[in-house]
């Protein structure tokens, strides 16, 4: 994805020689990642740790972790379990266990490959395992001080032996839905084969359907018709050799009453819905979503992914969308490795982590949308509340994403369409916004954090060009508490009308760029080791010159820059460390 990025923001920006730049391997010195060794099964709930570090500063801040595995995979013989985590006073260690077994550490943010992210990270592995079945991962995330943050369990499948049996079934545009699905005989409908796995095997779990290219529906199981599923995905994918480009869904006919879909190498010309009644999670895999142009939406909602919550999570990865109204919105699970563009409205919206994807040519158009590159409003997953049961803690990561060509805000942190109570304004806690590039068309809107509260919050070593960006509570300075703001390259900081110009003192607030300096109404250059000025970037916004006064600023928070490239013991402002680095 890394390299998909480079191409992407090489048109997009118009970099000239942008390709020159090395995509070296890191060679800095780190810890391997653990082997996580099984034990013999949780004996119930792992307690939260309680504070690292009481006395210290920002020791009420809790940990910012997301998990950056999809859940309910069948581990290969050795299978990298990974997750980011951020913290003001930063992370002392991450802290890993399955079964039970001996808690294990990582200490340092790696170069996961099976993911492609700089991460937390351990290594399953399928030969430490003795019986077939579902198995769980938990974690820990301790800051070196501060509240640790204990996530939720990650549920994975493991099969030493290979004893589980192959459930195939193929369906084919001329196929038959009383046939018995096999190559020589597929099924017609996807819903059909799903049934019929699970009625021949007890269960849909680790199944597969082989789609013949052609066009397809998804949904429409008729009563009483179900699929029993627990703990693998069932995975609809073209039969080899055929492509994504071949095998479409092109219509949607309802839910499938199907607890674990997986989507692999797939187009879609239309949304698809979770299963009603039933909890369910959706996994879509080097998909490509494309609609019927920016001003139009594939369905009632505009959304690839229908309303109605998915209980057990979203997880998009590797995919692309385009040509549709809205980008991926209100994921409570992973987005990762994505492409959106040619939109109306917003790229990633109320996605509660969002890694190394990209957006452009976000552009309204005659529409009254509202274009953000990453939104976050009242409106979010169940687990992080609502209007009227606001829960603070959103614990939300944006990490390693590029948004270019756009015309609109490319960060917005605010209330919903709620503006009659506004102490119904959702509270802000645990949001990390890190090693981002965002540059937006001339004279466009500003980046905005809009609300009621912002509690730990950390904007770091992100370049965010064309727009000023603001910090608006609107009650006041006291309504923030620990900010971090460090090794960003701002076009121009600004405070709200409810704030005052020292907003920002006693917060944490280092080594930052100001490009425009005080050229603004109400901007602001806080905190110390600040400058102002032509940053001098190399070619056309992105990267510093050997001279840029970007350079050789600061001690590294995050291993890599956004392309993946070492930052040393002494690093670049901004995303990007500088030229011939």
């Amino acid at each position: 994805m890394k390299d998909i990025l480079k191409f992407v923001v090489f048109v997009a920006v118009g970099l000239l020689g942008f390709f020159a730049l090395a995509y070296p391997t890191t060679t800095g010195s780190f810890n391997d990642p653990p082997i996580i060794q099984p034990g013999d099964g949780w004996l119930g709930q792992t307690a939260p740790p309680g504070v690292v570090g009481a006395g210290r500063p920002h020791d009420d801040a809790k940990v910012i972790a997301r998990w950056d595995t999809v859940p309910y995979q069948e581990i290969d013989n050795e299978f990298e379990v990974g997750l980011v985590a951020f913290h003001i006073n930063q992370i002392d260690r991450v802290e890993f266990a399955v079964e039970g077994g001996e808690w294990v550490s990582h200490n340092q943010m790696q170069y996961n490959p099976r993911t492609n992210v700089y991460e937390y990270y351990g290594i399953l592995r399928k030969q430490d395992f003795s019986t077939v079945g579902p198995i769980e991962v938990r974690a820990i995330a301790y800051p070196r001080a501060g509240l640790p943050r204990l996530l939720p369990p990650l549920k994975l499948f493991v099969d030493p032996d290979n004893t589980t049996p192959f459930k195939t079934r193929w369906v084919s545009t001329t196929g038959d839905d009383s046939n018995d699905g096999s190559f020589e005989h597929p099924l017609a409908s996807i819903s059909q084969a799903a049934i019929n796995i699970s009625n021949d095997f007890g269960s849909a779990d680790g199944g597969r359907i082989f789609l013949m290219p052609g066009d397809y529906a998804y949904g429409g199981m008729s009563y009483p018709n179900t699929v029993t599923m627990s703990d693998k995905w069932l995975t609809i994918t073209p039969h080899f050799p055929a492509t994504k480009e071949d095998v479409r869904i092109t219509s949607n006919l309802g839910s499938m009453k199907t607890k674990l879909i997986h989507f692999k190498d797939l187009t879609f010309r239309e949304g698809v819905e979770s299963s009603v009644g039933v909890p369910s999670a959706i996994w879509l895999d080097d998909c490509h979503m494309i609609g019927n142009g920016p001003e139009t939406k594939i369905n009632q909602w505009g959304h690839w992914l229908s309303s109605h919550t998915w209980t057990l999570g979203d997880y998009i990865t590797d995919s692309e969308a385009e040509q549709n109204f809205h980008g991926f919105m209100h994921s409570k699970g992973l987005i990762r490795n994505t492409s959106v563009h040619d939109l109306a409205s917003d790229a990633y919206q109320n996605g509660v982590c969002v890694i190394n994807s990209t957006a452009y040519n976000l552009t309204k158009g005659s529409t009254d949308a509202h274009v953000d590159v990453y939104q976050i409003t009242y409106r979010l997953p169940e687990e992080l509340g609502s209007v009227e049961n606001p829960n603070p803690d959103i614990n939300c990561v944006f990490y390693g994403n590029v948004g270019v060509d756009y015309r609109g805000q490319g960060i917005y942190f605010g209330d919903g369409p709620n503006d009659a109570d506004p102490w119904m304004e959702v509270e802000y806690d645990n949001i990390a916004l890190v090693n981002n590039y965002l540059n937006a068309l001339p004279a466009t809107a500003r980046n905005n954090l809009s609300n009621h509260t912002l509690r730990h919050c950390l904007l770091w070593n992100n370049t965010f060009l064309g727009q000023r960006f603001d910090i608006n509570m609107d009650f006041g300075d006291d309504y923030l508490e620990n900010i971090s703001i460090r090794g960003n390259c701002f076009m121009a900081l600004r405070y709200g009308d409810a704030h005052t110009p020292d907003l920002l003192d006693g917060h944490d607030v280092f080594d930052n760029h100001y490009v425009d300096g005080l050229g603004h109404f109400h901007a602001i250059t806080p905190g110390e080791g600040w400058t102002e000025g032509d940053p001098g970037f190399y070619p056309n916004w992105i990267i510093p010159n050997v001279s840029s006064i970007l350079n050789n600023r600061m001690q590294p928070l995050t291993p890599s820059d956004l392309m993946g490239r070492e930052r040393g013991l002494s690093t670049a402002v901004g995303a990007f460390v500088g030229r011939n680095k």
